[in-house]
């Protein structure tokens, strides 16, 4: 099917297939147990609303996904809700998240023209695939350009991932030797509230090689959210080296300073 334009001039639109097309509706628009493919959805202005529910999957491959039009009608909305239901693109208008929020391309960066809000039981998938905290590709992101707000209006939970297809994560790398600090929302303009109801899951995470972190040379080290300004980060803290280790590198230390100190000696 090349082309799906629904506009329904009443009551609500259903979608279960696996693929899909143009998408425009002025109403509401509800994904159901499949995965569609869209390339250019829009919800025009009015009182529209496109929810993704019961498991429903929604990629959209081109890079916008509007809301609301180009105007500032707030009725528009998007709407994710349900236990593992996901939408991704490249590129939103206003968004609020009641289900599972997976930014980008495996990893990927995503823009968000204007505000994004998190109610209570929603989720973020976040991705990284190499020992870096920079790059773009390496890790996912949310851009918040404008004067948009970011709100967590309720419990969310972030879920990591570093297992990935391709991914060059390595525990025992020495990236993970020291404090990391990844950026996540970069908010231009807007506010951010709420980030106390913001926490990370807890599990034991793979690298790419499918090592867990307990069982590396990291085990001891945690992720933790932070708020910097109005920018959102994931922040990890690597492990305390054991007594055992910090005695070992002092005397290692203390020995090269008393060999170099005899070099220092004038011959008698």
């Amino acid at each position: 099917m090349g082309l799906e334009e629904l506009a329904p001039v009443g009551g609500r639109a259903t979608n279960g297939r696996d693929d899909g097309g143009t998408f425009k509706s002025q109403n509401s628009f509800d994904i159901g147990s499949n995965r569609s493919t869209f390339t250019d959805p829009s919800i025009p202005e009015g009182n529209g609303v496109f929810s993704v529910i019961n498991g429903g999957s929604v990629i959209v491959s081109s890079s916008t996904f509007s809301v609301g039009g180009s105007g500032v009608d707030t009725l528009s909305t998007m709407l994710v809700d349900g236990a593992g239901s996901t939408v991704t693109a490249s590129s939103f208008t206003d968004r609020t998240f009641w289900g599972s929020h997976a930014p980008g391309n495996s990893p990927g960066v995503q823009t968000i023209n204007g505000d994004l809000t998190y109610q209570a039981g929603a989720s973020v998938e976040w991705e990284l695939y190499a020992n870096t905290t920079g790059g773009s590709g390496n890790f996912d992101q949310i851009l918040l350009p404008t004067t948009g707000d970011l709100a967590f209006s309720g419990a969310t939970t972030l879920n990591l991932m570093f297992d990935g297809p391709s991914s060059l994560v390595d525990w025992d790398d020495f990236f993970w030797a020291v404090d990391r600090n990844l950026l996540l929302y970069d908010l231009s303009g807007g506010t951010t509230t709420g980030v106390g109801d913001f926490s990370t899951s807890v599990a034991d995470w793979l690298d790419g090689d499918g090592l867990a972190l307990s069982q590396s040379s990291r085990a001891g080290a945690t992720f933790t959210i932070a708020q910097v300004g109005q920018d959102v980060t994931i922040n990890y803290v690597a492990p305390v080296p054991e007594p055992a280790v910090l005695a070992l590198a002092a005397i290692a230390g203390l020995g090269l300073l008393r060999r170099k100190a005899g070099r220092r000696q004038p011959a008698g």
